[in-house]
């Protein structure tokens, strides 16, 4: 018995094509450049690649709408925190502005307290 032909002959074992061996294979197809043999391992396993392949895209295709919602939802929130932070700035400056002028007037209550009584009066 004669030894198979070099792309004949049975891939490794865990052997699996890679994506752009897949689209070659099915571009040479559809372009009549290789006609399909399934009794090639080659051949079958660029097969079941292809269909993983598209079973996947399918997959990651139903996915978008819900990527894209979740987008959607992010940018409210970033937009909720932004406002959050505009208004919290302005109360922190506000509590800056009140908390200076209680140390003034404390300072003031200090001050005359610190006079004697004659002074004060």
């Amino acid at each position: 018995m004669a030894d198979p032909k070099p792309e004949e002959k049975s891939p490794p074992p865990g052997f699996a094509p890679q994506p752009g061996e897949v689209v070659e294979l099915l571009q040479a197809l559809l372009a009549g450049g290789v006609v399909l043999d399934r009794t090639l391992p080659q051949h079958a396993l660029s097969l079941e690649a292809a269909c993983a392949m598209l079973g996947e895209l399918e997959s990651l295709r139903a996915l978008i709408p819900a990527l894209e919602r979740s987008g959607e939802r992010l940018t409210t929130i970033e937009t909720d925190v932004t406002a959050d932070s505009e208004r919290l700035l302005s109360k922190i400056g506000l509590l800056e502005e009140l908390h200076q002028a209680l140390d003034g007037h404390l300072g003031g209550l200090r001050r005359r307290a610190a006079l004697p009584s004659s002074e004060a009066a």
